[in-house]
């Protein structure tokens, strides 16, 4: 219970009629088909129907938000009752019977957020237990951990398992990644790698693995390399969507290169790898002492030059240094070449990006001018302007997407629309969305957002419905 003056905010109370309250909705299919109202709760009938309680549930923590004591409140909640609410709230805000607006769903999402944070705790949704390893060795590997291809309820799914081997820093990931894990699973775009959640290996160390999709065609570079003849345009405009989609939402990605841009079994080109996969291998270097000057990963080739300034000890990524790397994805797809790829010592391209050389431009005969889609405008509006040495200087992503729609409708006029079509019927994927792995999870579970047996009880035997929160917010505030 937390209070201020005379004002008192029941968080006992409050999590108890949440419990009461998912009880009536685990009562329900959560899928498409509603049942009726239980005998048991005769009291709630008035409801209607699961739709009205989610909603009225949303519209409790909509009013919890708009108050700074109640929102201190829930933010402070450990242990069982911070699970319940964490789970609850991301029950709303993947339930289709929710009709909240946009910006009142992103009031919820910041509730969770930030009590995700403060208890270090995450939805039960995001943490997957179906998952199995289908080969005896891993796809690839490297100094962050392995990716091994895995399968989720029958579908195939990639599993990054991170190198960490003490139980107590799988600990620390786990509530390091709370927040981070929360927002990515919240994040939906269809040049967007979706995020599943985690899962721990049955091993000594209970080794913690990050559950997206599988790319059935891996990433861009490898898919290049054996489909020399594809539509490029189109996979450098779906890079540019995605990271578009992460920036108009506040997020920078920070390590963009060509192995971390994948390609679905549709040929769509989606963004990987940012936010938990940067903060992961960013503390796996930090605890195991594997951090050099050259930068995390590897990735010095596609650093924007300010990241290397001297002058500045703790130089952080931004939209603008995005762009930059951004332009190195395009030199990947349209050259089939990595930056700098003649120069073999990454601190001899650290000295180059910092005196200002950028990788090198292809002949005019070569296959990226003359096979591959690769123009003079493309390199000189697109790829080049994103090299300047000043942020500022550097395109916006809506900009180069004009350009390249442009260049792209000059081709087609040239030689035909028959990329143009190949690239515009591309059919959705067939993935599950983040949204519908939770759902599946709390149906399979039965009632998954019950943390375990209440161990707190009711201040107050009357509670008010749940329909009608600013009652409920009155209540839960009454003068002590």
């Amino acid at each position: 219970m937390v209070r201020k003056q005379d004002l008192v905010f029941d968080t006992d109370s409050f999590v108890n009629s949440v419990e009461d309250s998912l009880d009536i909705l685990s009562s329900f299919d959560t899928g498409s088909s509603r049942k009726t109202w239980p005998q048991s709760a005769p009291e709630v009938s008035n409801l209607g129907h699961s739709g009205s309680l989610y909603s009225d549930l949303a519209h409790v923590f909509l009013e919890i938000s708009d108050d700074r004591i109640a929102a201190r409140a829930l933010a402070q909640l450990e242990g069982d009752r911070a699970q319940t609410i964490l789970d609850t709230l991301q029950m709303i805000l993947d339930s289709e019977h929710t009709s909240i607006t946009s910006g009142n769903r992103a009031r919820i999402l910041y509730l969770t957020l930030q009590l995700a944070k403060r208890s270090g705790l995450y939805p039960q949704s995001l943490h997957l237990t179906d998952v199995t390893r289908e080969d005896t060795h891993a796809v690839t590997a490297g100094h962050f951990g392995e990716i091994w291809k895995g399968r989720f309820r029958g579908r195939a799914v990639c599993m990054k398992v991170l190198k960490v081997y003490q139980r107590s820093d799988v600990t620390k990931l786990l509530r390091l990644f709370a927040r981070e894990g929360i927002l990515w699973s919240h994040l939906s775009h269809e040049n967007l790698l979706p995020f599943y959640g985690f899962h721990r290996l049955d091993d000594d160390a209970g080794r913690m693995c990050l559950i997206s999709p599988w790319a059935e065609h891996g990433c861009v570079r490898d898919y290049l390399q054996r489909n020399p003849d594809v539509n490029r345009y189109s996979l450098v405009r779906d890079s540019c969507q995605g990271l578009l989609y992460l920036h108009n939402h506040g997020i920078i990605h920070g390590d963009l290169k060509g192995v971390n841009i994948l390609v679905t079994k549709s040929r769509r080109a989606c963004v990987a790898d940012f936010g938990l996969s940067a903060v992961a291998e960013s503390e796996i270097m930090r605890w195991t002492s594997l951090a050099s000057s050259a930068g995390v990963g590897g990735t010095v080739r596609w650093q924007a030059p300010e990241l290397f300034d001297p002058n500045t000890e703790e130089a952080k990524p931004t939209k603008m240094s995005d762009v930059y790397s951004l332009g190195c994805v395009f030199y990947e797809i349209f050259t089939g070449e990595i930056p700098f790829h003649e120069v073999s010592r990454e601190s001899t391209v650290i000295s180059h990006v910092q005196s200002g050389r950028q990788p090198s431009k292809p002949s005019q005969d070569s296959l990226p001018f003359s096979t591959w889609g690769l123009s003079e405008e493309v390199w000189n509006s697109c790829i080049h302007q994103s090299w300047s040495r000043t942020p500022e200087e550097r395109p916006t992503i809506p900009y180069l997407l004009r350009q390249l729609a442009a260049v792209e409708a000059e081709e087609d006029r040239r030689r035909g629309d028959e990329l143009r079509g190949a690239s515009s019927r591309r059919p959705p994927e067939t993935w599950l969305t983040a949204a519908e792995v939770r759902n599946s999870i709390r149906m399979s579970r039965g009632r998954a957002v019950r943390s375990g047996q209440r161990s707190y009880t009711s201040a107050d035997g009357g509670l008010p419905s749940w329909n009608e929160p600013t009652r409920w917010l009155q209540w839960l505030r009454a003068s002590a």
